[in-house]
């Protein structure tokens, strides 16, 4: 094996191992739609007896070689590990998980098929994973780790689809696999990437301020009481305030008022066991807030319709496994576990967030998200916290490559300290549509800062 090839595997085995909340791949530049990712079935047909099936220990010895197709220059290589060899046919790159790649499993001590991964994206963590099924195959569609179809049965053996293109696969699931996932249109995004630049070139002059917020006539005031600020400054939930207000500007004229936003809705959520804790700890306020926004957006665009604060609500069941990763799984199912989404508590758990954005970002192509964090109040399963907001924009730019914009606390932040920070918690999301103009009212300078 050459020292490329054994440094990409050890990069892909390293990601593959790494806690879900932490896997991030290194970038490779912009993803092709998938009709037009490239096709290495050609080589594959030619390389079958001599490689992909033959007998274990002439797989073992093959020399790694490229050669080139319609599709462009591929690498061929055999790489072995503890347990099972893999035969890789992908893109000469310097990682494994280049979009089109093919990696064929085979056991180590029988020669065996195990199973296929196809990558569809420049990212580990996208792929289909094809398995022997009898004398058909079954196909998992993994996106960012979110397991989105699970087995699927394909109506030909194992052999067969190990030499066939990828559009043939697509043409024999096209009624059971939501293809469309794979192919987003950058063109959609245009409020949204502009909408996110234009918050960007905002943030310096913005400030984190605890409890802090702009009134409706853009007055620095303390959200819990109403009474002005004495250091001008955005908490998280005044900055998500912020965002809103200069999207709604241009619209309505107006900017939102801090005491509407503060409306609780006790009878949406809660119950009898949370009323006592209300006052005491405002555990709802995170989600009060979300909800009191979204229908301020949907008031001001529709204003001749009953707009319900739950209206926004996110509840689509993207998928239910995610996959873990294990180095040497013997299917396709045992690296998965399932995942937790409860609408009715406190949404999607953090760690499966960027998969869920990515279906999200496809479906609903131009809306970003207040994502409401929270977590049990001690050992009960049914209070729960709602200790913290931000903005999350999922958006796809002009090269096809996914990317997140996250704002909280009036800066810009990352996906990945997001998960970081809560990986076993769970976010509420709020859905809002990106709006082409962009008008908030300004935070004024401290008094103290002098002239």
């Amino acid at each position: 094996m050459t020292v490329r090839a054994r440094m990409g595997f050890l990069l892909l085995a390293f990601v593959s191992a790494l806690p879900l909340s932490a896997q991030v791949a290194p970038p490779l530049g912009g993803d092709l739609p998938l009709e037009s990712i490239p096709e290495s079935d050609d080589l594959r047909v030619r390389w079958m007896a001599e490689l992909i099936e033959a007998p274990r220990e002439r797989a073992l010895g093959f020399r790694t070689r490229t050669e080139e197709n319609a599709s462009g220059r591929w690498r061929l290589e055999t790489i072995q590990g503890p347990r099972a060899f893999y035969i890789a046919v992908v893109p000469d790159r310097e990682v494994l998980y280049g979009q089109g790649a093919w990696i064929i499993k085979r056991d180590l001590s029988t020669g065996r098929f195990v199973q296929a991964k196809v990558f569809l994206r420049n990212d580990p963590n996208t792929f289909l994973r094809l398995y022997p099924f009898g004398d058909r195959t079954k196909l998992d569609l993994v996106i960012y780790r979110g397991v989105v179809r699970h087995d699927v049965v394909l109506p030909v053996p194992f052999r067969k689809l190990l030499t066939s293109p990828l559009r043939d696969i697509v043409g024999w699931t096209r009624d059971s696999v939501d293809w469309e996932l794979l192919s987003p249109v950058p063109g959609l995004y245009g409020n949204l990437r502009s909408l996110a630049q234009a918050v960007r070139e905002r943030l310096g002059g913005l400030r984190y301020g605890d409890d802090g917020a702009l009134d409706e006539t853009g007055r620095p005031v303390l959200i819990a009481g109403g009474v002005p600020a004495g250091d001008p400054g955005l908490n998280c939930s005044g900055f998500a305030k912020w965002v809103v207000d200069g999207m709604l500007k241009p619209v309505t004229g107006t900017w939102l008022s801090v005491e509407a936003l503060k409306e609780r809705h006790e009878d949406l959520r809660g119950s009898s066991f949370t009323q006592p804790y209300e006052k005491a700890r405002d555990p709802f306020f995170g989600l009060d807030w979300a909800w009191n926004l979204g229908k301020a957006v949907a008031d001001a665009l529709y204003p001749s319709r009953r707009n319900r604060v739950t209206d926004n609500d996110v509840r689509v069941p993207a998928f239910a496994l995610v996959d873990r990763g294990s180095s040497e799984p013997a299917n396709g199912s045992q690296t998965y576990e399932p995942y937790p989404a409860n609408f009715e508590i406190g949404g999607y758990r953090v760690d499966g967030l960027r998969p869920l954005l990515y279906v999200l970002a496809i479906r609903e192509p131009g809306n970003f998200y207040i994502a409401s964090f929270n977590r049990r109040m001690g050992e009960s399963v049914t209070l729960r916290q709602y200790f913290h907001e931000a903005l999350l924009f999922p958006y796809f730019d002009a090269g096809g490559e996914f990317r997140v914009a996250v704002f909280e606390s009036a800066e810009e932040t990352s996906l990945e300290a997001v998960l970081r920070r809560y990986p076993s918690e769970f976010a509420h999301l709020v859905r809002i549509p990106a709006l082409p103009d962009f008008d908030p009212p300004a935070l004024p300078v401290p008094s103290s800062a002098g002239p």
